[in-house]
């Protein structure tokens, strides 16, 4: 990455870091006083069970997303291949501003995330395909987070599984398009603003803005 691209990220990532710190720092002193808005409620599955089924799961969705991931959607679209072409260019140098607006002025952020499908997993379909395999999956434990903090670890694991299983999930888990992208932030937003409002903390509500 260019030495220009490269401190603005260090710049954001650091003022990121400090305000959390300090965040952080404050809900060691004390948390927000006022009502608990959300409510976790109890269940009786242990958490060693939690883990195996969670991790069963996880495992089908692998299963339903890596295996032939390069020929199978078989069509190249357009569009991801256009993605794919935005991604390359973090591969070069210098490489553009994560803080500008790339193809069809969508913001280079979401092409620099997938850029790093690319540089892991190989500069071809297979690795921008993965950057999809990646999030999806990354959203699949925030599904199981959230109905796990609002309605309890069953319907958590339900939820993720009827997720894992989802044909339109699946889909764009093993497609290179950034869609997959706005769906795994929203999920973990949603759960991190849940959880500031259940523990009263400011980290979470901090965490959930960054999100």
């Amino acid at each position: 990455m260019a030495s220009r691209s490269g401190l603005q990220v260090l710049l954001w990532a650091s003022g990121l870091a400090i305000a959390l710190s300090l965040l952080a720092a404050q809900d060691r002193i004390g948390v927000l006083t006022g009502p608990t808005l959300v409510d976790s409620p109890q269940s009786s599955v242990s958490l060693p069970t939690e883990a195996i089924v969670l991790a069963a799961i996880l495992l089908v969705a692998l299963l339903l997303r890596v295996p032939h991931l390069a020929s199978f959607p078989p069509r190249l679209h357009n569009d991801e291949m256009s993605c794919g072409l935005a991604a390359r260019e973090f591969l070069a140098s210098p490489a553009p501003s994560v803080f500008s607006l790339g193809w069809y002025s969508c913001p280079r952020f979401g092409f620099f995330l997938t850029s790093l499908g690319l540089r892991f997993f190989g500069d071809s379909l297979f690795g921008l395909r993965m950057s999809s395999v990646v999030l999806g999956m990354v959203s699949l434990l925030g599904i199981h987070l959230l109905g796990r903090l609002l309605f309890g670890v069953g319907a958590g694991l339900l939820a993720t599984l009827f997720a894992a299983t989802f044909h339109w999930h699946v889909h764009l888990s093993r497609t290179g398009f950034h869609y997959v992208q706005g769906m795994a932030f929203a999920v973990w937003a949603v759960y991190l603003l849940a959880l500031g409002f259940a523990t009263r903390r400011r980290l979470a509500f901090g965490l959930a803005g960054v999100v």
